[in-house]
């Protein structure tokens, strides 16, 4: 088994077999690490690109909302002109029936 041995000057030999474990967690590490940047990365490019996509569409729901809101105001006035056509009719017809009676 490999063992940590204490020099008489203090120092510390580690054995290779342990040094070769303590790089090779060492470079695991580093690695898991460049991964996790790389998605952090990916993240905000997405993030990015996903907020000018709805930006997009918020645009083009505005811009539907406001023709819809316009076909409304344009047949609503419609309706109105014809509906004071027919009551001016229906006025008319009163009147020459009032006045044949």
């Amino acid at each position: 088994m490999a063992a940590l041995k204490v020099n008489p000057d203090n120092s510390i030999t580690l054995p290779i077999p342990l040094l070769a474990i303590l790089v090779t967690l060492l470079l695991a590490l580093a690695g898991w690490g460049n991964s996790l940047r790389g998605d952090v990365g990916d993240l905000k490019t997405w993030r990015e690109e996903y907020t000018k996509q709805q930006d997009a569409i918020h645009t083009q729901q505005n811009a539907a909302l406001v023709e819809v809101k316009n076909m409304v105001l344009a047949s609503s006035a419609e309706n109105t002109k014809q509906n004071a056509s027919i009551y001016e009719t229906m006025t008319n017809i009163r009147i020459q029936l009032a006045s044949k009676r």
